[in-house]
């Protein structure tokens, strides 16, 4: 039955329309029928539904303003603003989510006035509703529910004023960060980034020192997305906190925000136990920037001995990788459809099996490169530090320019995928952790 309730909203209107009829003629528990309608999800259940918002039954009541709400179309409207007077408040409340879902404006100006409603999980529903709408006429309304007496209200305001963007709405926000209750002031950050606004940045950097984590943690976050290099120093200082949630979101702010010039500032960072997000910031700056100041690893901290030199390894690892590629048989990938490619249009399988074994010749050319760079300098053989490995590749890339251009044209040949392959085990092993696009940048320098 639930089936056959649910296909038939997915029939012609003629179907759907006996469908509905059927069901509401059905001997069936009300609170049943309603659900049956609402599995439909066809504009023809809606006068039934709306029918149902006045039934004795508050079960059935509520459970109608839902089901209008996830059909969701506009003639049941004017029913569910009316709904928002009804004596059961949670007919009341159901109906302000329900229009919130719907997102037509038509419903804003009785959305407001339900942010007074004498019944809180109302005026929270309503909040939330006009949040969804989406339009700047509720913003005065809600800046007003900012100041309600109820926490889960002022946390839905909050919300609803970050989702509508208006700058508005800034300063009541920033007063929000000051709430008694630890939720709201978390929304209100996650707000305040989402406007975006850089009125608010002096506030957001107080903020990171809030006592609960989360608070931090959404300030940290706003700042990123706000982007005003005036927060770089308080979101340095954050990657020290001792939660990681606030070290990673400080990281990826610093990210967004960072330039070339703040490197040399983090790397003592590198020092200590939160090195791991200190890297992040550098590695994510020098990304976005295009920027490889590889002499930023010498700050490095000491690494511990390995039974194995990190090089060495990688590299036995990646001739085990090709010789496995090489000895491969070929793959049926039962495509029922050609691949168009560079290689022209042709089955599925044979596609594959051509691009694997392109990829694993470009990949070994990179291997034997990298081979002879390391047996060119002892350095690269020797050691077990991460800083030195790094420079050291890159002066013997800068060093000799025919390795170089052979790096370049195998990296051309066959793209980020082969040179991937190469520094996949370097990024398991703990000694050396190099990225793709940092060995890009080297081969693509000068």
């Amino acid at each position: 039955m639930r089936l056959g309730a649910r296909l038939a909203g997915e029939v012609k209107l003629e179907f759907q329309e006996k469908t509905v009829d059927l069901v509401v003629k059905l001997e069936i528990p009300p609170s049943l029928k309603v659900k049956f309608l609402d599995i439909t999800r066809s504009e023809k259940a809606v006068p039934a539904l709306i029918l149902a918002l006045n039934h004795e039954d508050s079960d059935v009541r509520w459970s109608a303003a839902d089901a209008l709400g996830n059909i969701g179309n506009s003639h049941a409207v004017d029913a569910l603003i009316q709904a928002l007077n009804h004596e059961d408040s949670n007919v009341r409340g159901r109906a302000a989510y329900a229009l919130g879902k719907i997102g037509n404006a038509q419903a804003v100006d009785a959305l407001i006035q339900a942010l007074n409603d004498e019944n809180s999980y109302v005026r929270r529903s309503a909040a939330e509703a006009l949040g969804k709408i989406g339009n700047s006429q509720a913003v005065d309304a809600l800046i007003l529910a900012l100041n309600d007496e109820n926490s889960y209200v002022r946390r839905s305001a909050a919300e609803a004023l970050g989702k509508i963007g208006n700058s508005q709405a800034v300063d009541a926000l920033i007063l929000a960060l000051n709430d008694e209750n630890s939720y709201v002031r978390r929304s209100a950050a996650e707000a305040l980034g989402k406007i975006g606004n850089s009125q608010a940045v002096d506030a957001l950097i107080l903020a990171l020192n809030d006592e609960n984590s989360y608070v931090r943690w959404r300030a940290a976050e706003a700042l990123g997305k706000i982007g005003n290099s005036q927060a770089v120093d308080a979101l340095i200082l954050a990657l020290n906190d001792e939660d990681s949630h606030v070290r990673r979101s400080a990281a990826e702010a610093l990210v967004k925000i960072g330039s070339p010039e703040l490197l040399p500032r983090l790397t003592p960072y590198l020092k200590t136990d939160n090195k791991l997000y200190a890297l992040k910031a550098i590695t994510g700056i020098q990304n976005r920037c295009k920027y490889y100041n590889y002499e930023i690893y010498t700050s490095l901290a000491p690494e511990k001995q390995k039974p194995e030199n990190a090089i060495i390894a990688t590299l036995n690892t990646i001739k085990e990788t090709f010789n496995t590629m090489s000895d491969t048989p070929k793959v049926q990938m039962n495509f029922h459809k050609e691949v168009y490619g560079v290689a022209g249009n042709v089955e599925g399988d044979q596609i594959v099996n051509a691009q694997k074994q392109n990829l694993a010749e470009y990949a070994a050319e990179i291997q034997q490169l990298l081979e002879q760079l390391a047996k060119n300098n002892q350095t690269i053989i020797q050691s077990d530090n991460q800083a030195v490995v790094v420079s050291a590749i890159h002066e013997e890339i800068k060093r000799n320019p025919t390795i170089k251009a052979r790096l370049w044209n195998a990296l051309k040949a066959g793209g980020t995928e082969a040179l991937k392959l190469a520094l996949d085990a370097i990024f398991k092993n703990p000694a050396v952790s190099i990225s793709v696009e940092t060995i890009k940048g080297y081969i693509e320098a000068e």
